[in-house]
């Protein structure tokens, strides 16, 4: 009882702090709670929303994965796609995006994981995201980075074939 007190008043030090833009109090404030307190998922995402604003990708990526982790519904790590664009990390935003994706189990599950979430849209707007993403870059073509994004953007054209088994029994029985 008393840790539940001290979490949720922990977690408003946090709201206000982010309310006052008063980021270096939210760290300290993060720094002073329990591990387990930490390790929580709002906590971990009130943090993220303080690494985005301080500009910390580092801190905010650390935060996604623990936020990931969590075996709960993926709305916080929708809060957090939302959150990225709101402050203008179009990158964060994108990442965050192409982690709910993976998280969702696109890919083994066949869309079955969520009863929320409508997998083909996000995989169309995750496709679009990452495809204006690699012809924006400034990477050069060939670079491990340009490779990677080509390859992230294979990867959910493939998981977006497998929703639609229909499409590869019509291709393969056209005789042609």
């Amino acid at each position: 009882m008393i840790n539940e007190r001290i979490l949720t008043f922990s977690r408003k030090l946090l709201l206000c702090a982010l309310a006052r833009q008063d980021y270096s109090s939210a760290r300290d404030t993060f720094g002073a709670m329990s591990d387990a307190t930490k390790n929580e998922p709002m906590t971990r995402f009130l943090m993220y929303k303080v690494a985005i604003r301080s500009e910390d990708a580092e801190f905010a990526a650390d935060c996604l994965q623990v936020i990931a982790s969590s075996p709960k519904d993926p709305t916080l790590l929708y809060a957090c796609v939302l959150d990225a664009q709101q402050v203008g990390n179009r990158p964060l935003a994108l990442a965050t995006l192409q982690l709910v994706v993976e998280k969702q189990g696109a890919f083994e599950s066949h869309g079955a994981a969520s009863s929320t979430l409508h997998l083909p849209s996000l995989l169309r707007i995750t496709i679009s995201l990452t495809s204006q993403d690699l012809d924006g870059s400034n990477y050069p073509e060939g670079s491990p980075e340009a490779e990677a994004n080509v390859e992230k953007l294979c990867r959910f054209f493939e998981g977006g074939m497998s929703l639609f088994p229909f499409v590869g029994k019509a291709n393969s029985g056209s005789g042609s």
